[in-house]
């Protein structure tokens, strides 16, 4: 792949995991929940930390499911899987090469979280926060050392630290320059370091995206963004499809009018997160299944809530 193409253009679509009663993995749910996607037309595909519960998963699970869907996919279509390892670069580089062995197109990856909460004796270390200055060198060389081991596609997962920002607009230039680096997946919420930030990648014809809803989405396709992370399409691809076209085609009547008519979902969404994006899901006429995140399950009012909002929804059409 030539470095001046991007590779993640449109939505992107976290496959949510799928479990037996006794949490062992339900994969033919899986494969129900990709012939959904599948016609509808979903062409990305992305096996993450948190939206697919990788972290919940051992890596032995992790590559299991990487490999089910890269065989069940369309040849056209993309995938993107994310290696977490043990705690090490070692074991992560060695979870990704295994990735790229299942089927994976690319790697997203999160390196190592500083430990700023750190403390001795109840005081608070001083120099326990992200500084440019000490701590940029560690990023460049973490993904110099990754690339290096790999030399596969890459996207930086830039986590912001406890001062609400990711890393240094000069640390981003410096992955940029990384051949293997085709991407950014965005996670700082602050608007004007993200116009600033998406402007620079797009200058350098970067993939990037972010997963905020398509409040804040509305606005970062417009900065730069060249796709969108979105749990939505788990079960209305069809109106995440039109939103992202809607806006490359400068509709923004269009955009707005579906960002309003999913208020109530949202509202209800918080309420009761990942057991409610699957629930509306069930809803749907899709799989649903318990959760290994802890305390993750909903009471009878809550379902009775998911379903008026979504009742409401339906009621909602957008040509």
């Amino acid at each position: 792949m030539s470095k001046n193409k991007k590779i993640l253009i449109g939505n992107i679509v976290p496959i949510p995991s799928f479990y037996k009663n006794n949490l062992d993995l339900d994969l033919k749910k899986i494969e129900k929940f990709l012939e959904f996607q599948i016609k509808y037309k979903v062409k990305i595909f992305y096996l993450a930390m948190a939206a697919s519960e990788f972290e919940f998963m051992s890596e032995n699970e992790r590559l299991k499911v990487t490999k089910f869907v890269s065989k069940l996919i369309p040849k056209d279509s993309f995938l993107i899987s994310q290696p977490i390892g043990s705690g090490s670069i070692v074991s992560q580089i060695d979870e990704g090469k295994k990735m790229i062995d299942a089927g994976a197109n690319a790697l997203v990856i999160k390196p190592q979280s500083l430990k700023e909460n750190a403390n001795f004796f109840s005081s608070k270390y001083l120099m326990r926060s992200y500084s440019p200055e000490r701590h940029d060198e560690f990023y460049i060389s973490y993904f110099e050392r990754f690339s290096e081991a790999v030399k596969f596609p890459l996207i930086y997962h830039d986590q912001p630290f406890a001062n609400g920002l990711g890393l240094s607009f000069e640390a981003i230039k410096s992955l940029i320059a990384n051949k293997n680096v085709r991407g950014f997946k965005v996670h700082t919420a602050d608007p004007g370091h993200l116009r600033e930030q998406y402007a620079l990648l797009k200058k350098n014809n970067l993939s990037s995206f972010d997963g905020f809803g398509k409040t804040l989405q509305f606005w970062t396709l417009q900065w730069g963004a060249s796709a969108r992370h979105s749990c939505w399409s788990w079960f209305e691809p069809e109106v995440d499809n039109l939103f992202f076209t809607s806006i490359k085609n400068k509709d923004f009547k269009t955009a707005v009018r579906i960002v309003d008519r999913e208020s109530s979902i949202v509202k209800i969404i918080r309420a009761t997160g990942y057991p409610g994006y699957k629930y509306l899901m069930e809803l749907s006429g899709l799989p649903n299944s318990k959760s290994r995140i802890p305390g993750e399950k909903l009471n009878p009012k809550l379902k009775l809530l998911i379903k008026k909002a979504f009742k409401d929804l339906k009621k909602i059409r957008i040509s």
